[in-house]
């Protein structure tokens, strides 16, 4: 039985390895656990236990996660820099399906904001999570090839099929490999895996996958709200990733920036200017509001309709939420730094739209997107 299969994706590579991986020498390694990184099951607790018992002081300092969260992590005793624990079972709304794309999708975010090349992860939530095998294969293929082709530098993907403890068959691998190749696009539609199999080779063959028929360009959307808003942001991120389904056929692809993806160590000055200075580079700017505006909000909001007023750019939308607010909780700052914003904002003329709830956010903003694309947005160049 082959053990690996290598494929092309622009100038990247996406590997299927049969193989173990705690041994990788890829720069990350992504573990699936559950919200309080107990790593005490199947893909994580192999992991911990190469890593070494330091790693559970590190995974300590940063629970309870949320479902559909990347952690990351000292990588131990391992031959990588890094762990990920993607967080694939907690409590939450998020389908299979979702949970494997907003894990995927944001670890190869972070991958690229830590400057790295290489990463491995594994078959994502198919072990103690109970996720099938065809929905890990179709959604993390479609969302890592979907990546790399847009990435500008090079990676390199390996996705393992088997753990340490050896309970996946060769079949298992057939039908996930076929499975990856029926549902992603162009990633293999001339050979059939089952029928070719054959002997381990030293040099695997390499296979390209089949390129996007036009050039796609970046919109980049930043996202800004305080905490209390974590779930909706969450949604949101989903929603766009989604969306980018619709785009790519426009040519356009939406990167959604939010400040989960900076790491402190990255920055080498204050936080916010690393926030401010994507901003002012974003094509359109998004802010959730509920019962406050921090001032760091503000700050964001001041730097974007600056921008705005110099080039014409990014498009600002700001949404309210009208939901219930438990006046035994809430703070009297708080509701007034509110106010004060929503009157600063009709004194600007701007416009401001409510929301009941995610799925009104959703169909308020998805209008928005497709009144944008309406005037061409998908070929503005403000630069």
């Amino acid at each position: 039985m082959q053990k690996q299969r290598t494929y092309l994706v622009g100038t990247s590579k996406l590997s299927l390895e049969f193989g173990d991986l705690t041994a990788s020498n890829a720069d990350v390694v992504v573990s699936s656990d559950d919200s309080d990184l107990s790593m005490s099951g199947g893909v994580s607790e192999a992991i911990r236990r190469a890593a070494g018992e330091q790693i559970r002081v590190d995974t300590l300092k940063r629970t309870p996660a949320k479902l559909g969260d990347v952690i990351v992590t000292s990588a131990g005793a391992m031959r990588a820099k890094y762990i990920f624990h993607a967080v694939t079972i907690g409590e939450g709304y998020l389908s299979h399906d979702e949970v494997i794309a907003n894990v995927t999708h944001r670890s190869l975010r972070l991958l690229r904001e830590l400057g790295l090349s290489s990463i491995a992860f594994p078959a994502i939530g198919a072990g103690v999570a109970g996720f099938t095998l065809e929905t890990v294969a179709a959604t993390m293929a479609e969302t890592i090839v979907g990546e790399l082709r847009r990435s500008e530098a090079p990676l390199a993907v390996t996705i393992y099929l088997f753990d340490r403890f050896g309970r996946m068959k060769e079949i298992d691998y057939i039908e996930f490999f076929e499975e990856v190749s029926i549902r992603t696009r162009g990633l293999s539609t001339a050979t059939n895996f089952a029928a070719t199999a054959g002997p381990t080779r030293a040099e695997p063959p390499v296979r390209k996958v089949d390129q996007q028929p036009r050039n796609v360009i970046t919109k980049k959307i930043f996202l800004a709200s305080s905490s209390e808003l974590r779930e909706d942001r969450k949604e949101f991120e989903i929603f766009v990733s989604r969306k980018n389904s619709d785009w790519v056929d426009k040519g356009v692809f939406l990167r959604l920036v939010v400040w989960e993806d900076f790491l402190d160590a990255l920055s080498h000055t204050r936080l916010q200017d690393e926030y401010n200075k994507e901003i002012r580079t974003c094509d359109i700017f998004v802010m959730l509001f509920w019962t406050k505006v921090g001032s760091y909000t503000g700050e964001e909001f001041e730097t974007a309709f600056g921008q705005f007023k110099e080039i014409n750019k990014p498009f600002i939308f700001t949404y309210f939420k009208n939901a219930a607010i438990s006046m035994g909780d809430a703070k009297q700052d708080d509701l007034t730094s509110l106010w004060n914003f929503q009157k600063k904002l009709k004194a600007l003329g701007h416009f401001q739209t409510t929301y009941q709830n995610i799925d009104d956010l959703k169909f308020q903003f998805n209008r928005q997107l497709d009144k944008l694309s309406e005037i061409d947005f998908v070929r503005l160049d403000f630069n």
